[in-house]
């Protein structure tokens, strides 16, 4: 029976990493994540799928998550994908796998009115919006950078490994210092501060922090703070996202 519709599909673990459901449109496919499911429904059906079409359908998938984990500093899995063929007499082939879910606590979000009772700011609304605009601004781009790849995947490292985060962190600088032929012209290209800079290294790499690079230069080591880890976090973030903008 012929091919009416050919879908790649791929869970996802926690199900509510995306806020609200994402989508996306190309010449080739449309893809939607939602709810713990990513699909990706190609504009023409193919059955078997091209090889390179599919492996390059795969990447993008990959950076999506890795860029919405940078958004949210979320660990994910995501499951190996299935092919679903929906042929002309009703009937599909379907294989998918299924992971458990892992629990999440959300951000605490408010809802500003003005004595009229009009909405004046609702930071759930502002915060999708702005990721939303970040992962269609950069998802494109992941296709022609192997930094920015590599920068993801230093930050994927960070999060999935919290033992050695700062260590992981320090890569997206080095891995960036190699990119620009150095710190100066990476402090240049990129506007980074003196404080962020000197802050960033003292976390990452000066500071007797479990998480970090401190290379038996200390004996008494301690965890790194909510505080702390979160600044470096955010610098990282912040590098990365610079980084992307230039592309």
């Amino acid at each position: 029976m012929p091919t009416e519709k050919t879908e790649l599909e791929w869970v996802y673990n926690p199900a509510d990493l995306f806020e609200v459901p994402y989508r996306r449109q190309t010449d080739d496919y449309v893809l939607v994540a939602d709810g713990g499911v990513l699909r990706v429904t190609l504009r023409e059906p193919c059955d078997p799928i091209d090889t390179n079409l599919q492996g390059r359908v795969t990447k993008e998938v990959e950076g999506l998550l890795r860029l919405r984990q940078l958004q949210v500093h979320r660990p994910f899995k995501l499951g190996v994908a299935s092919v679903n063929q929906h042929r002309s007499d009703g009937t599909k082939s379907i294989s998918r796998s299924a992971d458990e879910v892992l629990s999440f606590s959300g951000q605490l979000d408010t809802v500003h009115r003005n004595a009229s009772g009009a909405v004046v700011q609702d930071t759930k609304s502002e915060r999708i919006a702005e990721h939303t605009n970040f992962i269609d601004s950069v998802i494109p781009k992941l296709a022609s950078s192997a930094t920015l790849n590599a920068l993801l995947e230093s930050y994927n490292a960070a999060v999935s490994h919290p033992a050695n985060e700062l260590v992981r962190l320090f890569e997206i600088r080095e891995k960036l210092s190699e990119h620009y032929g150095g710190d100066d012209e990476m402090r240049k290209r990129l506007r980074i501060s003196t404080k962020d800079w000197t802050r960033f290294g003292t976390l990452t790499n000066d500071a007797p922090l479990k998480e970090g690079r401190h290379c038996g230069k200390h004996s008494n080591l301690r965890h790194a703070t909510v505080v702390e880890l979160d600044d470096a976090r955010n610098i990282a973030r912040g590098w990365i996202k610079a980084f992307a903008d230039q592309l």
